[in-house]
């Protein structure tokens, strides 16, 4: 009896034990998918960048806000689920939608630049 109830102890150890390991990979695999920014967090970076008062292409934007949040070539080419654009380039694209229906932004011919209320 006692060499049973010692064989079950162990055995629900072993279980807990393989359950932490299980949440701390899980916990490990969530911060490194949450490395890409969303697109609120973007949008300041973006509009520093477009502080300049210079056109600047999507492209082009796309990439200096990669470059800013140090971006592997993993995260740069990570797809969204239906694996039409890149994560990252979805959320610049969507944090440029959002401020040019604020008016910070505008984009004449396809070239994003700031809005001037001079």
């Amino acid at each position: 009896m006692v060499l049973a109830l010692r064989q079950h102890l162990h055995y629900k150890k072993k279980q807990f034990s393989d359950g932490v390991l299980k949440l701390a990979k899980k916990i490990e695999t969530l911060k490194n998918k949450n490395m890409i920014p969303d697109f609120q967090t973007i949008m300041l970076p973006l509009m520093r960048i477009l502080e300049d008062k210079q056109e600047h292409s999507l492209q082009e934007l796309h990439t200096k806000i990669c470059d800013k949040f140090n971006l592997s070539e993993e995260e740069r080419n990570e797809l969204v689920p239906s694996a039409v654009q890149t994560k990252i380039y979805n959320r610049v694209v969507w944090a440029l939608t959002y401020l040019r229906k604020a008016k910070l932004i505008e984009s004449p011919r396809r070239i994003i630049k700031l809005n001037s209320y001079e």
